[in-house]
């Protein structure tokens, strides 16, 4: 990452084998053409990763990030700067002045860069920092660990064999499966002969290493639109001719247009099939909730904290029981 600009740092903030990438730029107001570094940077951080956090001071002084527009004509760097955002999927927190200065307007130069709405709250501007003239920003980095599990097998159940599932289930007499057993016992051989049926008639497949699952809205057009795109954003990288630029300005729209009737007709499908098939609908929902809330560390009446999932369930189910028979 730091061959691509110079002024930039970066680290890897890693726990329990996950990874967030954190970054912190610069870039001067008077060099305009670090803009394009900075969005290699943006395209680089966002195809390696799944989870980032950029901070810094951009000197983006004419963005409205409000609404995310700039007086300035689609060729000027600011333009440029915040479309690679929208195309890498990045959200931009900062939408109040951060840099102040005696008889000037205050502007909005140091930015909060994600790739989850979500992940930033209780985000402050505080007292100026020193001498300086740009706020100190103070603010909640909220991450759960459940990143994408990738290069692991995984069932693909929309290739379930249902008809033959439900049959060798209608098969099994249940009645002489569960005689003389208590639930546990019951749901043991139900859970066993379910595990074995999944293993016949659901089809696994192995994701590649690195690779993310791609949004349920996508179709073939979509991706061809959008690979048209970054060939375009290379070609102009390479050359830096202005006919490369218009090239690649028609090609973002054509692809923005794309991705946006895309998503409309998805969402008009998941509203179509939400009485019916509710599996859209939460399908879609999942996918737009990134960061999960997962159940922290319990203490147990040892006084220990527990280290597993199987120990939280045994201390909620333990507190439940004594309530019930309390």
């Amino acid at each position: 990452m730091n061959s691509i600009y110079d002024d930039a740092s970066w680290c890897n903030w890693v726990k329990d084998n996950k990874t967030v990438l954190l970054g912190s730029i610069y870039r001067s107001p008077s060099d305009q053409n670090s803009c394009m570094n900075i969005i290699g940077l943006f395209n680089e951080a966002a195809r390696l990763y799944n989870n980032i956090l950029i901070t810094g001071d951009f000197n983006m002084r004419d963005i409205d990030w409000n609404c995310w527009t700039t007086p300035h004509s689609e060729d000027h760097y600011e333009h440029t700067f915040f479309e690679a955002l929208r195309d890498n999927f990045l959200y931009q927190h900062k939408d109040k002045p951060t840099r102040f200065r005696e008889n000037q307007t205050c502007r909005t130069l140091d930015l909060v860069i994600t790739k989850d709405e979500s992940n930033i709250d209780n985000i402050n501007i505080d007292a100026l920092l020193g001498l300086s003239d740009h706020a100190t920003i103070t603010f909640d980095f909220l991450y759960s660990f459940n990143e994408y599990e990738t290069g692991k097998s995984k069932y693909k159940y929309s290739k379930c064999d249902f008809k033959r599932f439900s049959e060798d289930f209608n098969n099994i007499d249940w009645d002489s499966s569960f005689d003389d057993k208590d639930i546990s016992g019951m749901l043991k051989i139900f859970s066993d002969k379910y595990k074995k049926c999944i293993e016949v008639y659901v089809q696994k497949i192995n994701p590649k290493p690195g690779c993310q699952p791609k949004p349920l809205w996508i179709t073939f057009e979509c991706l061809s639109k959008i690979k048209r795109k970054q060939k375009a954003w290379s070609r102009y990288l390479a050359t830096r001719r202005a006919v490369d630029f218009d090239f690649y300005k028609v090609a973002r729209n054509e692809a923005n247009e794309n991705v946006r009737k895309a998503k409309k007709e998805y969402e008009k499908l998941v509203a179509s099939k939400a009485k019916t098939e509710p599996k859209y609908f939460w399908s879609y929902v999942k996918s737009k909730v990134k960061s999960k809330s997962s159940v922290s560390n319990l203490m147990k009446p040892s006084g220990n904290l527990t280290t597993s999932d199987k120990e939280k369930a045994t201390v909620l189910n333990d507190f439940f029981t004594s309530v019930f028979t309390a």
